[in-house]
């Protein structure tokens, strides 16, 4: 088993604000974004002989935890970018990042007795057949009460999409130490300068609509692999394929509390998104 040489850990706290900024009346401009945390994960590969890793240099991930204002409402999420370096160019597709996900996305509706009524209704792309406009033919309930395979198609390479591969999704920047999308560009369509590429992760957030409030209770684990160790095609469960170099867990959970009447960032998964749903 590969030892951990080197783990570093970094993580900045904001407390997060009234429904609107301290003494103002006027909402927000639509789009504001206000940060909530910032999480920084270091790996540095340093004990690597046994595994036979060793061009593999570094596993950065970076989560930000965070609420937006859009139109007349804080919508919250948590968002990641995942980034790996390996010792020279050619190596980079010898590793593959594989995303795990537990958690539901569900609803709640304040009841006539002051009760509140917990429900299912959204759905996820996972591990589906595409159509050849690119279109998913197969949508799962949003709730996995266990750990399975986070991906859209079969091929549990995180960013692999059918008819692109596995490694053309995978994004680099031009200028370095930077993600910013106005400079960034796809491997496959370019090749990097650096031994660098990173991928992006924005999940379903919460938010309060009209009749109800959308929550999210989602933990994910994304962990990077060597390649060749990862199936080409599997099942969503099938989450014990190979050993990982290493994992980081990180978590976009948000629930609304109706008392308090605003959304609560939370650390573990709802009760609620534990049970096997009926039907």
């Amino acid at each position: 088993m590969l030892k951990i040489s080197l783990l570093l850990t970094v993580l900045f706290w904001l407390m997060p604000g009234a429904a609107l900024p301290a003494g103002s009346s006027t909402p927000p401009r639509n789009g504001t974004e206000e940060i909530l945390s910032l999480e920084t994960n270091v790996f540095i590969n340093k004990d690597c002989a046994g595994a036979d890793t060793c061009d593999f240099k570094e596993f950065r991930l970076e989560v930000k935890k965070s609420r937006m204002w859009v139109i007349d409402g804080w919508h919250y999420g948590s968002s990641i970018i995942a980034a790996y370096k390996t010792d020279e160019i050619g190596h980079l597709e010898n590793y593959s990042f594989v995303q795990f996900i537990r958690g539901c996305m569900f609803d709640t509706y304040l009841v006539v007795d002051g009760g509140i009524t917990k429900i299912l209704g959204h759905v996820k792309v996972q591990f589906s057949e595409f159509d050849t406009e690119g279109r998913p033919k197969k949508y799962e309930r949003f709730c996995f009460p266990d750990w399975v395979i986070d991906s859209q198609d079969k091929d549990p390479v995180y960013n692999s999409f059918p008819g692109y591969g596995r490694f053309y999704l995978r994004r680099w920047n031009t200028v370095p130490g930077s993600y910013d999308k106005r400079t960034e560009k796809y491997y496959g369509e370019e090749k990097p300068k650096r031994p660098e590429l990173y991928v992006t992760d924005l999940p379903s957030g919460a938010f309060l609509g009209e009749l109800s409030a959308v929550n999210a209770s989602l933990e994910f684990k994304t962990c990077i692999y060597k390649t060749k160790s990862i199936p080409l095609e599997t099942t969503e469960d099938n989450i014990n394929f190979a050993t990982p170099i290493k994992c980081f867990l990180w978590q976009n959970i948000y629930i609304y509390n109706y008392g308090k009447k605003e959304f609560e960032m939370k650390f573990e998964i709802d009760p609620f998104c534990l049970r096997k749903p009926s039907g």
